[in-house]
């Protein structure tokens, strides 16, 4: 987990989409490198496992309280089960100066949370992470989204994914929300389209996002994805570029309505975070919601020394836990220090907000969220994020199993992205034993074949 030893030199590459960020991303982020890429492909899988878990525990009746916490804490426990050793620099190999030794071995790598689990039903955009006495209890029927992240040695991979909470055992009452479902089972209203919408852009997205493609492309796929089940993307809800100890770069996936967004060219030795926000609403803008905003990182740019005991104490936490990266309330020792806390330090702009806003009741909001990586060479990589073959039953899966139908028919154009590879190699030539001749070939990955029925569209 993030400590204060390594404060002075991140904080410039915490600030949000600052340029300082995008000059150290050339330093730091060094794909070529077998131990950077192990560092993210290991917090990828740990990120998976999370989501994995708080999948499983997803039903009727249990409170998102509790879901964040088993998150949290699944990343908790996995993150410390690796990088254990202490490195140790050349000159503390000298025997001859036991003093040296002590003071050049440095510490143990540190990992843990890159964004606290959030779970955020229906018409919620986002950044729900409730305190222990705010929860709310899952209904049958709900549309559950759930983000985490996980970082090794600054090293970060994020995973989103959107259910449908069962029905349980004997027959819950369904919620409000809860649209008539036909005999069969199989739920085929504006919760399948919205989801169909949001996995078929994800899915798209991934196969659009490669060295030498414009980051408009990848845009204007995921709104065509949209359209195609009479949905449309989230205002505001961007991918970005995935730095080192930051995971809001400055290259920004947005949407066609989205402001900041400039276009560019994906470039290899680079990371971005795929987050796809799909709406069932006309504008896909969303609103402020009476809900407390727990989701908050650390505006290392400003400094002020705050007047009450409690908020000091809870800066001072804040400083020493979490740096550079977001936090949940949630995940401060003392709940009444951090809600004494938290307000004097928005009020001095000491915290940046991640606000829980909504579409209008009634509407719903589906997404996912996968973490890529650009390799030297050209291939793309998708270390987070789970594929096809590893979908629940109760998500958009093609066994006859699965709870969402949309009716919807795909665009020729988006069939045609889903049914290439997800994750293409690079063409390379292999010489026969003929002068002259070259064979050229191929890998493709095993879930090829899966990706364009994923949808279950007619």
């Amino acid at each position: 987990m993030s400590v204060s030893s390594r404060e002075d030199t991140t904080t410039a590459a915490a600030t949000k989409g600052g340029a300082a960020g995008a000059a150290d991303n050339d330093e730091v982020l060094r794909l070529s490198e077998a131990d950077v890429c192990t560092k993210f492909t290991t917090a990828g899988t740990i990120a998976n496992k999370a989501l994995e878990e708080v999948l499983k525990n997803i039903a009727a009746g249990v409170d998102i309280w509790e879901l964040c916490r088993i998150g949290d804490d699944c990343i908790e426990t996995e993150t410390g089960k690796v990088y254990n050793k202490k490195k140790v620099t050349a000159a503390s190999t000298d025997k001859k100066d036991k003093d040296s030794k002590d003071k050049d071995k440095e510490a143990t790598i540190e990992k843990g949370i890159a964004f606290p689990t959030c779970i955020s039903v229906n018409e919620l955009g986002g950044n729900f992470s409730p305190l222990k006495t705010e929860g709310k209890l899952l209904r049958h029927g709900d549309l559950v989204k759930i983000d985490l992240g996980v970082h090794v040695d600054g090293y970060i991979a994020e995973a989103g994914h959107t259910v449908v909470v069962p029905e349980a055992e004997g027959g819950a009452e369904g919620s409000p929300c809860e649209r008539a479902a036909a005999t069969d089972g199989k739920i085929r209203d504006r919760r399948a389209d919205v989801v169909a919408a949001a996995w078929t852009a994800a899915e798209a997205a991934l196969r659009t996002l490669q060295v030498g493609k414009q980051a408009s492309e990848v845009s204007e796929v995921i709104r065509e994805s949209a359209t195609a089940f009479k949905c449309i993307p989230v205002v505001g809800a961007v991918s970005r570029s995935n730095l080192r100890y930051n995971r809001e770069g400055d290259k920004i996936i947005g949407t066609p309505l989205e402001e900041r967004s400039k276009d560019f060219t994906f470039e290899s030795n680079s990371a971005f975070t795929l987050d796809i926000r799909i709406s069932s609403g006309i504008d896909g803008k969303l609103r402020d919601t009476e809900w407390r905003d727990t989701v908050h990182r650390r505006a290392s740019e400003n400094s002020y020394i705050l007047k009450t005991q409690k908020a000091r104490q809870f800066i001072s936490e804040v400083k020493k836990r979490f740096p550079s990266l977001p936090f949940s309330l949630r995940n401060v020792v003392d709940e009444q220090m951090a809600r004494v806390g938290v307000s004097e330090a928005k009020r001095h702009r000491l915290l940046h907000d991640y606000p829980v806003r909504a579409e209008r009741p009634g509407e719903f909001i589906a997404s996912f969220r996968a973490t890529i990586l650009l390799l030297p060479g050209g291939n793309i990589k998708k270390i987070s994020g789970l594929t096809t073959l590893e979908l629940p039953k109760n998500s958009l899966t093609t066994n006859n199993n699965a709870i969402l139908e949309s009716s919807h028919v795909l665009p020729d154009e988006i069939k045609k992205i889903l049914s290439k590879s997800a994750a293409p190699r690079k063409k390379r030539n292999k010489t026969t034993g003929k002068k002259g001749e070259e064979e050229t070939t191929t890998e493709e990955t095993k879930e090829k074949e899966t990706t364009t029925n994923a949808t279950t569209t007619k």
